[in-house]
């Protein structure tokens, strides 16, 4: 098959799950894949080094052809600026679509900004190419929950796109059933939809990872309990209640570690807090590339997830979900819903309620006071559940059939036919 993966995030930007992992394995299975995407700036807002905006840019990673389209760089709270990210890029892509110079036999959409959609709806009307939506995050839901949107109008706006974008595409893949419930109740036809549980790049991650605490040696963290959460600190991730419950475990803890890696828009908001009212066992470490978040994970003692407590949290499992449980470590998991039930389908760690400090200060004294061998246990646990119904090979070769199925429909249907 032709497939063009269709993309607001792409490498050298950072946690990437459709990214160029997934593009090389497509091509090992013996497909032609390319990309159409945005320049890099996320999580941050800023152009790489090495890339500056312009009307059309063509490269080549790792051999797969990526092109990237004109945007107004912007990834801050302002809703306006995120907003005009979204249309610049989707608007851009549409106008490129027209001349791509080779016609895929399905389009990729990963979602992400359901504008993502309407370059591919537009390949759909001008050269009959079916498109499958790949939805990572629910809109409206995600922007109401992140605070950036409440205007009732522009919400009920935005639902109506995204039924009209559910509607034009062939197959809609979810991570969650209750992703696919939400899908449901709009209305989106149950044969319409497929649940794919996430997967994570284990190769570029180095995965598995042994126990390692040179790393914790050198940079200050080793004879410590290092509970370690890796990745965005943003409104959704909702961190604060993280280190209440830190303050709340430092006299009877003493030598329990906190350690928060990555960046984003709340992070200078969390460090000043830490400084303001001494909250010493809670560390911070810059975002590290995905090549060496491993290296990070291997000096844990357990892994932490957090995020608000809302409605499509609870259907939501974070991404780094499945990175923890690959890495082979504990789970103290602070998500309500499907996140929860996972953990506790494969025994993998402990579960605590999110944005309630004490309830996490609880799940953190489970686990120091845990044997060493039941931790052990849990990260064991939680290795082999994601390798045998969660690793990329399975989930890669699901959304591979997905395609196919797609692809051989569309060239059995009568050319007038909406599929």
């Amino acid at each position: 098959m032709r497939i063009l993966l269709l993309t607001q995030l792409f490498q050298p930007e950072p946690n990437h799950l459709r990214g160029i992992s997934f593009a090389k394995e497509l091509v090992r299975r013996g497909h032609q894949v390319e990309v159409l995407t945005g320049f890099p700036i996320y999580p941050v807002g800023k152009v790489y080094h090495g890339y500056h905006i312009r009307w059309k840019m063509r490269e080549f990673i790792n051999d797969i052809p990526v092109t990237r389209v004109a945007m107004y760089p912007s990834h801050d709270s302002s809703a306006v600026g995120r907003s005009i990210n979204y249309l610049t890029h989707s608007l851009s892509a549409c106008i490129q679509m027209p001349y791509f110079r080779n016609v895929p036999d399905i389009v990729h959409v990963y979602l992400g900004p359901i504008t993502l959609s309407w370059p591919a709806m537009i390949l759909r009307a001008l050269r009959r190419v079916p498109f499958v939506m790949d939805v990572a995050d629910l809109w409206p839901d995600s922007v109401s929950a992140s605070g950036m949107l409440n205007n009732k109008w522009m919400i009920s706006l935005l639902s109506k796109i995204c039924d009209w974008s559910y509607s034009m595409s062939s197959k809609i893949v979810v991570p969650t059933e209750g992703f696919k419930a939400v899908l449901e109740k709009r209305g989106v036809p149950l044969h319409k939809i497929e649940c794919i549980p996430h997967w994570c790049d284990e190769n570029s991650m180095n995965l598995p990872i042994k126990t390692d605490y040179s790393l914790a040696e050198k940079i200050g963290f080793s004879g410590n309990f290092n509970i370690v959460y890796a990745g965005n600190l943003g409104k959704v991730q909702s961190l604060n209640s993280v280190l209440d419950a830190a303050k709340l475990i430092c006299n009877d803890f003493p030598n329990v570690n906190i350690v928060l890696i990555g960046d984003g828009i709340e992070s200078v908001g969390l460090k000043k807090r830490v400084i303001n009212e001494n909250i010493s066992n809670v560390k911070f470490f810059k975002a590290v590339p995905l090549n060496e978040i491993g290296k990070f994970l291997a000096f844990s003692d357990a892994l932490l997830v957090h995020i608000k407590d809302d409605p499509l949290g609870r259907v939501s499992i974070p991404q780094k979900t499945q990175a923890y449980m690959a890495a082979g470590k504990p789970i103290l998991m602070a998500v309500r819903g499907d996140a929860a039930d996972l953990v506790c389908r494969a025994h993998a760690g402990v579960l605590c309620e999110p944005e309630n400090p004490q309830s996490i200060a609880d799940g953190i004294r489970r686990l120091v006071k845990m044997r060493k061998e039941e931790r052990f246990t849990l990260g064991n646990n939680a290795r082999r559940y994601y390798e045998r119904e969660l690793s990329s090979n399975v989930g890669i070769k699901r959304i591979e059939s997905v395609f196919q199925d797609v692809v051989d429909l569309n060239c059995i249907l009568p050319k007038a036919a909406n599929i």
